[in-house]
């Protein structure tokens, strides 16, 4: 299936706002990554990113920003035509700055969040262009100061995916995963699909704790540019520390991210991407040790940036 990419926009754009909304519609955490839903064609890959989101308005006043980092190396190996096995292994660190945050008693509700995982995954080729993958990924995400024991994240993914043609491949599958006093069910859709030879729409995201992986429509003008127009569900959830807000409790925000990319190749394997989007509104959420409300408010939207590399070896 091919269209025309002037004649076609519209449809296209229509099509990523549902596809959307059929693979981002939980609420899951945003902390690890499990390998992507594709074999790898590169044994090694490391990627990393760091993102700033501008300073948010909080609805009952004061306001918050963030910095956030990542870097992220997996391996895989080919067991034989039909197999391969993955090993990842990430670390995420995201600073908080809080002002005035009336809606928290006006203090801040946390500060340094740290989230290292490491995740396991088994790819398996079938017939008639099936695949299959299982992934489990294990980690910590918790707030500097908090119990390491009790900051543990934990589960898995299977899902299918199917070459329908040439240009077409799609897939199904599911993710549950244990998040402190809270068991999250998740399900997938994988899209992967050559619209015309500049035109593709596939999934934005690695699927795994950080939940579905969002969809982004693609523009590749040449070898060596791209361009995107993307959106993600994510939530991250952590254990607070022992002497803040809510000692020993539960920190969480959800948002909605939809950027832009420009991405540039610099050798074979070597990517830069940068992006500009907004977070149309997200909400904070302190919770107990029990994973009971305490108290929450919500953000107003607020623009972010990043830069990210990725290097296949």
């Amino acid at each position: 299936m091919t269209c025309k990419p002037l004649h076609s926009l519209s449809f296209c754009l229509l099509l990523l706002g549902l596809g959307l909304v059929l693979a981002c519609p939980v609420t899951v955490a945003a902390q690890g990554a499990a390998p992507a839903l594709s074999e790898e064609s590169a044994r090694w890959t490391v990627n990393g990113s760091a993102l700033y989101q501008f300073q948010a308005d909080l609805d009952r006043g004061g306001n918050y920003s963030v910095s956030r980092f990542f870097i992220n190396g997996r391996w895989s190996h080919p067991v034989n035509s039909q197999l391969s096995l993955g090993v990842g292994l990430r670390y995420a660190f995201e600073d908080y700055s809080f002002s005035d945050a009336v809606g928290f008693s006006g203090q801040a509700p946390w500060g340094d969040i740290h989230m290292p995982d490491l995740s396991l995954a088994a790819f398996y080729r079938a017939a008639d262009d099936w695949r299959f993958l299982a992934a489990a990924t294990g980690g910590f995400a918790a707030e500097a100061g908090a119990d390491t024991g009790d900051s543990l994240i934990y589960g898995g993914i299977l899902a299918a995916t199917k070459k329908i043609s040439p240009d077409l491949t799609l897939g199904l599958g599911a993710g549950i995963y244990r998040r402190f006093e809270e068991t999250s069910f998740f399900p997938l859709i994988f899209v992967k699909w050559k619209i015309s030879d500049q035109w593709s729409l596939g999934n934005a995201l690695q699927a795994g704790p950080t939940g579905p992986a969002g969809l982004e429509l693609v523009y590749r003008p040449g070898e060596d540019w791209a361009f995107g127009l993307g959106g993600a569900y994510r939530s991250v959830r952590f254990r607070l520390d022992r002497d803040g807000a809510a000692p020993g409790g539960i920190g969480q925000e959800k948002s909605f991210p939809v950027w832009l990319r420009a991405s540039r190749r610099l050798t074979k394997g070597l990517h830069l991407d940068l992006y500009g989007g907004l977070l149309p509104g997200g909400e904070l959420r302190i919770e107990d040790s029990s994973g009971r409300e305490l108290r929450r408010d919500d953000y107003r939207t607020t623009p972010f940036m990043a830069l990210s590399f990725s290097w296949r070896i």
